[in-house]
Formats: structure tokens, sequence, C-alpha cells
């Protein structure tokens, strides 16, 4: 076989071959822009690309490095090298896509840029066939290669000279054209051949040395805008109506297709956003997952509907949808951070001098959220969160257990405390993240839903947001306010990280690797600080278990705060919008919770200075770096902090007193903590001092949240019990008297209103001193203030404990609506 068929023709261009605007508009200076792009391919050379991949990649494959920037792109490729960045290869199909940056197009080549952006599938036919003729002819016998190590050359474009939003799209203008949008991947279908070359092989009876035999002649016949024509006639043997379709000799290309949603910020107020189907080709099949940030080059179609598919009638409403050309993964932040962009080294650099920094840590903390003031154990926290702990895989005896490695997240507290600014921040300085309010969340939309798809007409599944961000922050506002059967979903999600699915025949556990961070207002909109944080929030305990740090966000009403925070809103007012915020040094008297305590992490030989902070980082350059940590830094446990770990578990379980406090899983987020404070830090090994500060912030948050306010200990029981310790305790005492007064009066028993009254005869009498089993009441009270314990029943409490000793099947039911004890 010649070097030059190893090379599929350029009309072969799978799912975007015909259709296009006329050839004949082209022919008048068909022969001028081949001639310009090969010249251009030959000769130019740009400031704007860095040329160390690729000369390392000419190292490696022996190229000789002369000519242009595309040409020894190509050199490298014929030459087997797999480590150019300026091409995608297609592991399904062989092709190989070169992508050209219309901002090289400019220099040198601006009547093909033209060309290609109006006419973008012709011109893009006449440079695949230029690319095939430059390898073949030039670059394969320079090279002394026989055969290229790939089937043929797409060209793919990148740097649209005018993105456009998905509702800006006119379809009088921009049909036919190439086109660059932007918007977040909801649904990517299952990879599907379609057909690009159809062969016909003849299976009539040809005379051939006065024998009969087969024809077998075959005729190849591209697809053109989804139509074949079928050949009536055999060129070979005359056979009429003999040609049947060769399903091994047809040439296909996969297809996938996309549903791409514009992004937030595009979306005007009011309004639903709008979406598109996205179709993707060889190269780009599965290139992006749902959840993705992406940006699509590609041309503008728009596709016309039959009232019946038997029928030849069409409807006036045409379909709109776009082939794509080019797809690149964006990063789902406002500061446009790029995930699958190679870190420059001038960042690098500048990233370890930020981590050698001896005030790294508190200086990431003055930079997170600037303009909210205060609340620094908060910020520490949720810091915590966006660089995140390690997935680790336990291998234990015949099975293989899987520790999550990111953060649960809860803010609870007074409404107006900068709650929902600070998951809004999060959302946007996380790589990836989706944010939803619970009233408007439904159990479908938090995980995923059922929809047929448009082209084969199949169930599919439609991502939800928890799988949305998978491997991201999910930010829930309002999460008081979510329903309760939305909220069991997160049970799965938070623990083992998955969502187990069941519905219209598909059973499947999708990912669901992502950080919950959740906020919630307290019931009537005011922190009870009289009351625990189970009685406050209107959230089931086994779910609140599973937060690593449960915040407390209070309105501390003091003169001295309420200054300084006037004082911090005034001045960011007064600013100019590119001012730089002012660095307020943290553990400085700064509220955070209750007692308004807040620490910088213990360092080991070292402290930092005062002038340490150097300045708040720019929104950029924070974001690329907590991209960076968390995609290189992989810190071990080294011994010294096993050993704080231990020490700092066993001080945490022992803080209840004789109660030990605490489950396995404060061990697990002790882990997860001092991983993520040494990423900060891109430290190798988790030191003492991370798990000294990882302790700290859980007694400054979860442990000071669950202080139960009538005793002033910490009650981590309640957690899973859903009750105070002072509430478990007049549970109790109301339990004991209850069966006391029936064991009394048996068999004839009593209502529930004589057994209020004469409880409530019993507390009142308790707390006169009267009772003669005071002492021993007083002794079960256990710190507890009688006042709380022995306070006056109401009628709802004697109902809820007959309906508790009913199902423990301690009384039972009468006659007359009376209960009696059973035996």
């Amino acid at each position: 076989m010649a070097a030059a068929a190893a090379i599929i023709p350029a009309q072969e261009r799978g799912g975007i071959a015909g259709g296009g605007r006329s050839w004949s508009q082209l022919q008048d200076v068909e022969g001028e822009l081949r001639r310009e792009f090969a010249a251009w391919v030959r000769t130019a050379r740009f400031e704007d690309v860095a040329e160390d991949e690729l000369e390392m990649a000419e190292q490696e494959c022996g190229a000789s490095g002369q000519g242009g920037y595309y040409y020894r792109v190509l050199e490298c490729l014929c030459r087997g090298s797999r480590k150019v960045r300026a091409c995608k290869r297609s592991p399904r199909s062989g092709f190989v896509s070169v992508i050209f940056s219309f901002n090289h197009l400019s220099q040198g080549a601006a009547a093909v840029k033209k060309w290609v952006l109006e006419y973008p599938v012709d011109t893009s036919l006449l440079i695949d066939d230029e690319l095939k003729r430059l390898v073949s002819e030039e670059l394969l016998p320079a090279t002394q290669i026989a055969l290229p190590p790939f089937i043929g050359l797409r060209s793919s474009f990148c740097h649209h000279p005018k993105p456009t939003a998905i509702r800006q799209l006119c379809a009088s203008k921009d049909v036919e054209t190439l086109v660059c949008i932007t918007g977040v991947c909801l649904r990517l279908s299952s990879v599907i051949p379609e057909m690009q070359v159809a062969v016909f092989r003849c299976t009539g009876k040809a005379s051939r040395n006065f024998q009969y035999v087969l024809c077998n002649h075959e005729v190849s016949v591209p697809v053109i805008a989804g139509t074949v024509a079928e050949p009536q006639v055999c060129e070979a043997c005359q056979g009429r109506k003999t040609l049947t379709l060769a399903h091994d000799k047809c040439v296909f290309a996969s297809r996938q297709v996309c549903k791409l949603q514009e992004l937030p910020d595009q979306v005007p107020e009011g309004e639903p956003p709008q979406m598109l189907f996205v179709y993707l080709y060889d190269n780009y099949v599965e290139c992006c997952r749902p959840g993705d940030v992406i940006a699509v080059t590609g041309v503008y179609r728009t596709v016309e509907t039959r009232v019946n598919p038997r029928t030849r009638n069409l409807k006036k409403v045409h379909k709109i949808s776009i082939d794509a050309f080019s797809v690149s993964t964006e990063g789902t932040n406002v500061f446009d951070v790029d995930v699958n962009r190679p870190f420059a080294p001038s960042f690098v650099g500048d990233a370890h001098r930020l981590a050698a920094d001896p005030g790294c840590y508190e200086r990431l903390v003055c930079s997170f959220a600037p303009d909210i003031w205060g609340m620094a154990d908060v910020k520490k926290g949720l810091l915590c969160q966006l660089f995140g702990g390690l997935t680790e895989h336990v291998d234990g005896e015949g099975s293989r257990m899987q520790s999550r490695g990111e953060l649960h997240v809860l803010l609870c507290g007074d409404p107006a405390v900068a709650k929902s600014q600070l998951l809004r921040y999060v959302n946007k300085l996380a790589t990836r993240s989706v944010y939803v309010v619970g009233r408007g969340t439904t159990s479908a939309g938090l995980t995923a839903s059922v929809t047929r798809d448009p082209e084969t007409k199949e169930f599919v599944m439609e991502s939800g947001a928890v799988v949305l961000s998978d491997r991201g922050v999910c930010c829930i506002d309002e999460f008081d306010k979510m329903n309760d059967h939305t909220r069991a979903i997160l049970h799965e999600v938070m623990e083992q990280q998955t969502v187990s699915f069941a519905k219209a025949g598909i059973v499947c556990s999708l990912n669901a690797r992502t950080a919950i961070l959740a906020s919630a207002n307290p019931i009537g909109s005011r922190y009870d600080t009289k009351k625990s944080v189970v009685e406050n929030i209107n959230l089931p305990a086994s779910l609140m278990s599973r937060f690593d740090l449960i915040f407390l966000c209070l309105d501390l009403r003091t003169d001295e705060n309420d200054e300084r925070l006037s004082r911090h809103i005034c001045r960011l007012f007064r600013e100019t919008p590119n001012a730089q915020p002012e660095v307020v040094h943290l553990g400085m008297n700064e509220p955070s919770g209750r007692n308004g305590r807040d620490h910088r992490m213990e360092a080991e030989p070292r402290s930092a200075p005062e002038s340490s902070s150097g300045g708040v980082l720019s929104p950029a350059f924070f974001a690329q770096y907590v991209t960076y940590a968390r995609s290189t830094c992989r810190p071990e446990m080294s011994g010294e902090a096993e050993t704080a770990l231990v020490e700092a578990y066993v001080g945490l379980r022992g803080v209840g007193g004789r109660n030990p406090v605490g489950t396995p899983r404060q061990l697990d987020s002790l882990v997860r903590l001092a991983t993520a404070l040494a990423k900060m830090e891109l430290a190798r090994e988790v030191r003492a001092r991370h798990v000294r500060e990882a302790a700290r912030l859980i007694r400054a948050a979860t442990y000071e949240a669950l202080t139960d306010a009538a005793t002033g200990k910490l009650d981590f029981d309640q957690l899973t019990t859903g009750k105070s310790h002072s509430q478990r305790l007049r549970e109790k005492v109301l339990c004991n008297k209850v069966l006391d007064l029936l064991d009394a009066v048996k068999p004839d028993g009593l209502s529930r209103e004589d057994l209020g009254l004469r409880v409530d005869e019993y507390l009142a009498r308790c707390l006169r001193g009267e009772e003669t089993s005071l002492v021993d009441t007083r002794n079960r009270v256990d710190g507890v203030d009688p006042q709380v314990v022995f306070a006056p029943v109401r009628m709802r409490e004697v109902a809820d404990i007959v309906a508790l000793l009913e199902r423990t099947r301690k009384i039972g039911p009468i006659s007359g609506q009376r209960y009696t004890i059973i035996n």
C-alpha cells in the first residue's frame, strides 16, 4: 500500500463532512488558500507558544526541529510522538486532530481564518486535504517513514475570536458558521457508531471465463447530511438493484450527544437557562463528564423535523445543534482556572515560595473572603474543605475498604451573619462546584433523574447536583428548609460517597465524591443559646453526625464587635472596586463561635512573624493554588503525627468527663483535617502541629456547638439521640413517675389528663423540697438546673411520654382512654 493511501481522504471526516455551504463559493480562491496555508504551516513561529514541551518531544523522537511550529508538530506526529499538546488522538478510530489557534492564523493566514469562520465545513476539508498532502509528499519521504502511525489527520480550532452565549446564537446569521459557546455539561449519551462511508457489495452474477460467479464488486458512497445515495446499477456486471450494504466494510465514526446548559452568570434574571445539544465525534468522545464547564467550537446546525417519520411533510420549526470541531474543559470557577492545563513554571515557583513562608496558613486565611469580617475559625474550616484530605484504600482481610477524603461542613446560626456569602465564595473558588437552595431542590434534582434520549428514545439518567459536583463541593443553602425525603438521600452521599439508583429499569451506583457545605437557620430565625444545637436547628441527628465540622455563626451583640463590624462595612463602601482589602491579623479577639476565641496553627520550632502575611492573595492565584495543591500534593502520615493523633483522639474522647464523647468518625475527621492543613503548605508529611490544629478546630467548632446550655458540658449524645442531656434526663424522670403512678392504681389505670395533673403536682413538690425522694432525684440530675428538669409539665409532653411507653410495651390502653401498666 502506498504511503498516501494510508491516510483516509478528508471527505470522510467524522460527523462534519457534508451539509455545509456550497463548495462552489470556494473554488475561485481554493488554490490561493492552499498555498497560503501550506506556506504558513512551513514557516510560521509564534512568541506566545512555550516550545519547551515540543523540543522535548523532538529530542525523544529524533525530529529535525526545522520549519514552522505546526510543521514541527506534524513531523513529531509522523515519528510517533505522543507528547505534543497541539494535537488530540482518538483511541477508537486512530485519527489525530491538529489543533490550530485562531490567534496564530491571524499571523500570516488571515484569509484562511476568515474562510474557516464563514465556511467551516468546506474550508476544514480543504485544510485536511492539504495536511494529508504535506504529510504524504514532504514529511514521510523526508523522514523515510513508509506508513504514518495514524489513520488520518483532521483540523480543529480553538481561541475563537468571538465567543457567544447560547441564547445569543442567531439562526439567520450563525447557521453553518463556526461558533464558540461555553456551558455546563448536564448529560452525556452512550457512545454510538455513526456511518460516514457506506460500502455496497454486488450480489449479482457475472460471466467470467464462460462461468457465472458472484460479482462482489464494491462501491464506496460517502454519507452526506445523514443520507446515502444508494447506487442502482453495478458498474461491473451492470446488474440492477443487486447492491447490498456491507456493514463490515463501512466506515463508522464514534458519536456522543452532550446536553449543554448555559452558565448561571449568562442567564438573565427571572429567565430559565437555555440548553443545546452538542454532537461529539471520535477524538472528543468522552472528553468531559457531567458537571464540567466546557468551551465548544463547532458548526451551528439547524435540523428540520417531520410531522410524521413516515411522511415527507416538514415542520417550519427546526431543531438546533452544534457539531463539535473541538472541546476544551475549563475550570468552573469565575477566575477561569483551567484544571487540565499544565501549571506554568513561574506559578509553581510562586506557589512553593508561598508554601515555604512561615505565615502561609495565616496568609491563606486572610485571603479567603477578605470582605467578610472576622469568623476566622469558620474560614479555616472552609479552607480545609477546599484543600480536602486524601481518599485512602485500606486493605483488610478479604476486603478493600475506602475511606473518604472530602470534608463536610455545616454553618448554622443567626441570619445576616454572611453564611450565604461564604457559600457563594466557596462556590466561585472551588474548581468544581454546584450551588443549590434547599427550598427549591427535590431528591431527583439532588441525585439523578430519568429522561428519554431524543435520539434513541431510550431512558437515560440525567445527573443531579451531588453527582455533577463529583470531586468538588456541593453548596446547599437554606439546608433546614429542605424536606425530609430529600435530606434522606444525603446519608449515603456523605458517608459512602455514592448514589444508588433504581428507576425505569436502570440500576446503578453513581459516584458522588463531593464535599457538602450546608448552611441552616435556627427555628424562629434566632439562635437560642439556652437550647442545644439539635433543638435550634430543624435537622435530624443522624445527618448532623456526618458533618466533620459544625460551626455556630452567632450575632454577638457587644459594643466592640458592632463598632468594628460597622467600620469594616463602611470601609468596603468607601474603597474603589480594585482596591486591596486591608489584611486583618487573625487571633486578635475576632469572634468565632460563642466565646470569640481564635488561634494560629501551632508551629514546631518556628513562629509566624507579624510581617508574614505579606498582603492578600489575588483570587486567580488563590484558586490556582488550591487546584495545584489538590492535584499534586499527597502528604503521608509521619510517626510523630500518628502519636499526636492518638493523643488528640483520646483527649477529645475525655472532654465529656465520665461519659466518653465522640465516635471513630471524629478520628477520621482528625485525619482529614490534618491532611488538608498539610496540603496548604504543600508538605510531604503530616506533622504534629497539623494534628494539633485539627483537634483545635474540632473543639472550636463541633464540640462548642454540642455544649449543653443547661449543664455547660459537652453532650455528644445529642447527635445520636436528637435530644440534649437535660431533655433526656427530664424524659427519664417523667417516664419513671408515670410508671410509678400507674403501678399504684392498677388495674384501674389513669387517663392522660389525670397523669398530667399528678405528674405536675409531683414536679412542684420536688422543686419545693417536699418530695421524700428528692435527694435521689437531685443526684440523678447530674449538674442540670432543677428548674429545667422539674419545670411544670405540658399535656403534649404527657402524650409523648405515654406514646413512648406504649411503643416500648411498658403500658397499654384499656377502656375509656385509660392506660395501665403491663406486667
